[in-house]
C-alpha cells in the first residue's frame, strides 16, 4: 500500500496536505494544485507539485527546506482527488418507421 501511495503521480486539482515538521507556515492546511500543476507555498513559493509521484513531490520539497532546516521532514498525503470528467460516446439510431 505504501509503494503505491509513493507512486501516484499527482494531478492538476488534487489537494494535498503538506506536513513539514519545524515549519509550522506550511502545514495543516490543504493546497489545491492549479490547473498549470503548481501550489503555493509560505516560504518556498510557487513550486510543481503536477506530474510529480508523490515521493517526487516530497523529495523537492526537502530540498527547497534544506535552506530553512538542517533535516527537513515531509510528508505529503492526497485529501482529495480530482475528478476527471467522463464522456460518453453513443452512436444513437432513429426508431424505425412503422409506416
Amino acid at each position: 500500500m505504501e509503494r503505491l501511495r509513493s507512486n501516484y503521480v499527482l494531478r492538476p486539482a488534487d489537494q494535498i496536505l503538506i506536513r513539514a515538521f519545524e515549519m509550522e507556515e506550511i502545514g495543516d492546511r490543504p493546497y489545491r494544485i492549479d490547473g498549470d500543476g503548481f501550489i503555493n507555498l509560505p516560504q518556498l513559493g510557487r513550486m510543481q507539485a503536477g506530474g510529480l509521484t508523490l515521493e517526487k513531490f516530497e523529495a523537492a520539497l526537502i530540498e527547497s527546506l534544506k535552506k530553512f532546516i538542517v533535516r527537513p521532514q515531509v510528508t505529503v498525503t492526497v485529501a482529495q482527488f480530482s475528478s476527471e470528467p467522463i464522456f460518453f460516446v453513443a452512436h444513437l439510431e432513429r426508431p424505425a418507421s412503422t409506416h
